[in-house]
């Protein structure tokens, strides 16, 4: 895998991009997040959310995903928050 630097779409930090990724799904290394792949769809919605509701639906992602690898998509956006 050929990795390179990236902006993390969950925590706006300095992380890895899977550069070897096609079609709609990307992979990423991120020093907070750890290993996880997001769809581009799902991307572009997080642009929209504050780093705490981005984080919450991150959070809610990882805990579907249980010990498997994480998969972010759009269905993680309708996270329901007290806030809500």
């Amino acid at each position: 895998m050929a990795w390179m630097a990236a902006i993390c779409p969950i925590t706006d930090e300095q992380a890895l991009v899977n550069s070897e990724t096609v079609g709609d799904i990307r992979e990423f290394r991120c020093p907070s997040c750890g290993d996880f792949k997001i769809t581009n769809s799902a991307t572009a919605m997080f642009k929209g959310l504050s780093a705490e509701q981005k984080l919450e639906r991150f959070e809610y992602a990882r805990a579907i995903a249980g010990d498997n690898a994480i998969t972010v998509t759009t269905e993680h956006g309708s996270v329901e928050t007290e806030d809500q």
